[in-house]
């Protein structure tokens, strides 16, 4: 019994893909906001590699023209809490499956009051 239980742990490893999930992120996207005070409204996102392995910035989010820090873990995109030219972001995301969609739920705050958006970002 110990030895099959090590032998389906074992084959749950291999199963997952060897895949640099920051790099998915990496690239120039379509933002279109569902929700927010300015939706609907669509502009261009750029997602490059920040300094640590797991890093990225993200630069236009609400459509500010300024940068913001995120931490990808896995399918998983995480905005802290920050500032960037008088506006706070935060918010979460995910990516699907075929690294082809973000769903993102960020909130953003320009001194006047959170704004809650809904986006999803495409390539």
């Amino acid at each position: 019994m110990i030895a099959s239980s090590v032998f389906i742990i074992g084959c749950a490893e291999e199963e997952e893909p060897d895949i640099a999930f920051r790099d998915e992120y990496i690239g120039v996207w379509n933002c279109r906001e569902i929700t927010g005070i300015n939706a609907p409204q669509t502009y261009l996102v750029n997602i490059s590699a920040g300094s640590g392995v797991n890093d990225l910035i993200i630069t236009n989010l609400y459509s500010n023209g300024t940068s913001y820090d995120g931490v990808v873990s896995r399918l998983e995109v995480r905005i802290s809490p920050q500032s960037s030219n008088g506006i706070s972001v935060s918010g979460a995301g995910i990516i699907n499956k075929d690294f082809n969609q973000i769903e993102l739920d960020f909130a953003a705050n320009d001194g006047s009051g959170a704004d809650e958006v809904k986006a999803v970002l495409t390539p």
